[in-house]
């Protein structure tokens, strides 16, 4: 994933869960629930042009797998 999306801009949603979004940001608050990236539609990750990452229950820190890649530069 990484080297195919290295040279472009990727657009990222993520929804949490146990935040006041009033007042409080995401970032260090909170529970990623799920995530879902597109890098544009000539890319296929398999399933087409979207990753979708669900975070909830069974699925609890599944985005650690990403986590090598959302923190590169």
């Amino acid at each position: 994933m990484k080297e195919c999306t290295k040279d472009r801009i990727v657009a990222w949603d993520t929804e949490t869960i146990d935040i006041d979004g009033k007042t409080d940001t995401p970032i260090g608050n909170g529970k990623i629930i799920c995530a879902s990236m597109f890098a544009g539609p000539d890319i296929d990750f398999g399933n087409g042009p979207r990753v979708f990452i669900d975070n909830y229950a069974d699925a609890h820190n599944v985005i650690m797998e990403f986590k090598e890649y959302l923190e590169s530069d």
